[in-house]
């Protein structure tokens, strides 16, 4: 089941990277921090909006789609713009209290931060679905 995987799986991973990303970046300065968000956060952001693009650009509609390919890909982008960067501002902010020896709150709040990142994604990805899918059959 494609669902129960997702939570079981995915999620605990998404909401565990910023911290992981946290540990690991207090041992850049700062401005190596936020270049590795910024890249971190453009790749992850980049396979989000990709895969996205691909699951919604090209529906098996028995009838033809409402929507073409190209008018998929600013919603695409806006999603992995919240993915992406949900994962870099979430780990900014946890490296931020590891640098100040505030490990726990680290992890605190860096999986509460990717946490409201997640239902904010989960929020755009649902708002950009909305509207008209596939035609309707003729009558």
């Amino acid at each position: 089941d494609r669902a129960a995987f997702g939570w079981a799986v995915v999620i605990p991973v998404w909401i565990s990277a910023p911290i992981a990303a946290g540990f690991v970046w207090r041992l850049l300065p700062q401005r190596g921090a936020v270049l590795a968000a910024a890249l971190v956060g453009s790749a992850i952001g980049g396979v989000a909006a990709t895969l996205f693009w691909r699951a919604v650009a090209y529906p098996n509609c028995e009838y033809g789609a409402v929507r073409t390919p190209s008018d998929w890909i600013v919603p695409s982008l806006t999603l992995g713009l919240v993915i992406g960067g949900g994962v870099a501002v979430s780990g900014l902010l946890a490296s931020k209290f590891v640098r100040e020896s505030r490990p726990w709150s680290a992890v605190v709040l860096g999986a509460g931060t990717e946490v409201a990142m997640v239902f904010a994604a989960i929020l755009v990805g649902g708002l950009m679905l909305m509207g008209p899918g596939c035609q309707r059959p003729p009558v």
